[in-house]
């Protein structure tokens, strides 16, 4: 490939995709997306058009084999992530894929072996390292602007599904990887480890709030939630600095995403 060629992506995943990886590598100069990915044929092929994507997949393995695929973004419900992250990796191709990765550690694992085997390059989508002003806060603790940490405190606290009404879907499925942990935890899990150092210890509560969603492939009927919409945690950091964590996605009028350090 020379420097001028432009790096294929196929983006598997049209609701986050859609608005967030489709635009960005298309903006990017060294993307191009040249596959979509969808379970129904035809929405596949709407959004290439609309998109100006050449290609509109409903398989993946299809996808895996086009050569002008070099890499694929997956950002699919956490549920799928494995399959399609294999299928990808056992094609050689490379993988950015949307947290959580996936719904064991046996498999994650897995994953991180393959990619080493097939020498792919990875990344999973934790976009708050890239973003300008956590760099900034991560040069500001770095230059020990708070001194000695005392206490990490975050609250992430936002309504995205406290309306009751909300339909039941895999998020509100816990073997389908729903649940506000993996949802935004898994994020927050990220930027400790990056900001604060590893994690010594934890304990942690998971509550559902809304324990019933009307389904609506099935006519409005009642299904259970057990999928967790709020969650919280006390961690003890490896230099025993304490950490409180708090995350909900049923708070109306919530302070939003909030990480607060105290010092020395």
């Amino acid at each position: 490939m020379t420097t001028d060629t432009k790096i294929g992506i196929a983006v598997i995943g049209t609701g986050f995709g859609k608005k967030v990886h489709i635009p960005a590598f298309q903006d990017h100069p060294k993307t191009e997306v040249v596959a979509v990915y969808h379970r129904d044929l035809e929405k596949a092929k709407a959004i290439a058009s609309s998109h100006n994507i050449p290609h509109a997949f409903n398989s993946i393995d299809e996808i895996v084999a086009l050569p002008d695929v070099q890499g694929l973004a997956i950002s699919t419900p956490p549920f799928l992530h494995f399959e399609m992250a294999k299928k990808a990796l056992d094609a050689g191709k490379h993988l950015l894929l949307e947290k959580p990765t996936t719904l064991t550690v046996q498999e994650a694992k897995y994953l991180y072996q393959l990619a080493e085997s097939k020498n792919c390059i990875t990344s999973l989508d934790f976009e708050f390292r890239f973003i300008p002003a956590w760099q900034h806060f991560a040069q500001l603790l770095a230059n020990h602007y708070v001194g000695e940490k005392r206490l990490i405190k975050i609250d992430w606290l936002v309504s995205s599904r406290a309306d009751e009404t909300r339909s039941w879907n895999w998020y509100a499925q816990k073997d389908k990887g729903g649940g506000v942990l993996g949802a935004i935890g898994s994020h927050s899990f990220d930027y400790i480890a990056w900001l604060f150092g590893s994690i010594k210890r934890l304990c942690s509560q998971l509550n559902t709030s809304n324990p019933l969603r009307s389904d609506p492939d099935g006519g409005g009927e009642l299904k259970i939630v057990d999928a967790d919409d709020i969650c919280t945690l006390i961690l003890e950091l490896e230099d025993g600095t304490p950490c409180q964590v708090c995350l909900s996605s049923v708070t109306y009028q919530g302070r939003g995403h909030w990480v607060e350090v105290y010092g020395s």
